[in-house]
């Protein structure tokens, strides 16, 4: 018999949040008090999150048993990560917008939305969140968290945001930093959307620590300006823009107390 291998803090806060802190089965009354890690594999040294399913203690047993097979659990565990977050990358931000409050009228209203929510295009802020909770599992969907939250200014995005793209920038590590860019990128857009005062001193950090690489100074540069409140929080602003003879446009901002220049070459 395999010993059983302890689950990590972090795959349990996540396999928690993905089930909605409830058993796994949806018409199962049992409370949070009563739950346990159900491997559906039936190896308890896998304890890989895919593998895992929340269950009561009734369930589980019904799960060791095979009154619920494996091919159950299965279903079940996809049934789950469907409801958690599914997102077309090409939905346009009004579209999400719309989906987003459909659900929400549907939280709190016993009407129906007059619009049918596509299953799979559920947000939600619990499931979002829960992706930047442990952002390696599924990079497409921390991608698409990273971004959605950048419209969607939940309470607790920044925070979320900022953990998720430190957790990335370990995982990826020097080695591939072009594979985490575009995570980097999002951020930085998302942050100075939501345009909070921890966020936009995150992205001056940033600014501060990488203003010597040109691709991240335009992408800062070009995000801080498109908001108001970059000026308010982190001081930023554009002192002189002009055009040389080298067909360069050269920017002079500020950001706190510190004087920066951005040259930029133009095509012709």
């Amino acid at each position: 018999m395999k010993k059983r291998k302890s689950i990590g803090k972090k795959v349990k806060r996540h396999l928690m949040v993905e089930a909605g802190y409830k058993c796994s089965i949806s018409t199962c009354p049992v409370g949070p008090t009563m739950l346990e890690y159900n491997h559906i594999d039936g190896n308890p040294e896998n304890n890989h999150p895919d593998n895992i399913l929340v269950v009561c203690s009734n369930h589980h047993s019904a799960c060791t048993s095979g009154k619920i097979d494996q091919r159950a659990c299965k279903l079940l565990k996809e049934t789950l990560r469907k409801n958690v977050i599914s997102v077309n990358p090409n939905l346009s931000s009004d579209h999400i917008r719309q989906i987003f409050r459909e659900e929400i009228n549907s939280l709190v209203s016993v009407k129906k939305p007059k619009t049918k929510m596509s299953s799979r295009s559920i947000l939600s802020r619990r499931s979002i969140l829960s992706h930047l909770q442990f952002p390696t599992l599924s990079l497409p969907d921390s991608y698409m968290s990273i971004k959605l939250l950048g419209e969607l200014k939940f309470s607790g995005s920044t925070k979320a945001i900022i953990t998720s793209v430190e957790e990335l920038k370990k995982h990826f590590g020097e080695k591939n930093k072009e594979k985490f860019f575009p995570y980097y990128r999002e951020a930085i857009r998302s942050l100075a959307k939501i345009g909070s005062k921890v966020g936009l001193n995150w992205i001056a950090d940033q600014h501060e620590k990488q203003h010597k690489n040109p691709l991240i100074q335009f992408i800062i540069f070009w995000e801080l300006q498109m908001f108001k409140k970059a000026k308010e929080y982190i001081q930023f602003k554009i002192i002189e823009q002009k055009t040389n003879h080298k067909n360069h446009t050269e920017t002079k901002y500020r950001i706190r107390n510190n004087m920066y220049k951005l040259i930029i070459e133009k095509k012709s």
